[in-house]
């Protein structure tokens, strides 16, 4: 949700409109999530979502105090690093995380 929030602050709506806007997209991914809720977390993942923890934090600090003095700049970079990290995020959690590949077989053996 991170970049999600970043993305929608970054635009600089009205708080009302944001918040109608962060809560349409949550219920989205929560649908669109859900279908792959039965599958258990894999180490993989979960290094994954550590990785993803770091970068979310750690690039819009970074931003913000190299481009502080240079207002436009920073909130151009911050939503197209907002803009790359949610679809980066959504690819690869979606797509290529290790938990939805099938490495079971039908009957249960690895």
């Amino acid at each position: 949700m991170p970049p999600l929030i970043l993305v929608v602050l970054s635009l600089d709506l009205g708080f009302l409109v944001a918040i109608l806007v962060i809560a349409v997209i949550i219920w989205g991914l929560d649908r669109l999530l859900r279908a792959n809720a039965d599958q258990r977390i894999k180490k993989a993942t979960l290094r994954l979502w550590l990785a993803a923890w770091l970068i979310e934090a750690s690039v819009p600090i970074a931003l913000h105090f190299s481009l502080r003095s240079r207002l436009a700049i920073e909130r151009v970079s911050l939503l197209v690093f907002g803009i790359t990290l949610l679809a980066a995020l959504l690819v690869t959690f979606l797509v290529l995380a290790p938990d939805h590949r099938k490495s079971e077989r039908p009957d249960g053996s690895a």
